[in-house]
């Protein structure tokens, strides 16, 4: 989805880094509180970066992290 792809690019708001995990922080802040997501089976981990974005934008520290049966190892 488009609202995904849009959610992975860092702005003034939250900063987000592709490699080697999906990380998603607060720009103008340090958090002190954090999540991790671990994608469901066969999804593409950014799927989940518009909650992510979301998360972070409100002052927490979100890590997606890729799962090895997600749907790129099964293509």
């Amino acid at each position: 989805m488009s609202e995904a792809l849009e959610a992975l690019d860092s702005d003034e708001i939250v900063t987000v880094q592709n490699e080697p995990w999906l990380v998603f922080q607060p720009a103008q802040e340090t958090p002190t509180t954090g999540s991790d997501f671990y994608p469901g089976g066969r999804v593409d981990p950014r799927a989940y970066a518009p909650a992510a974005y979301k998360i972070a934008e409100n002052g927490y520290l979100v890590v997606i992290v890729p799962m090895p049966l997600n749907w790129r190892s099964l293509v």
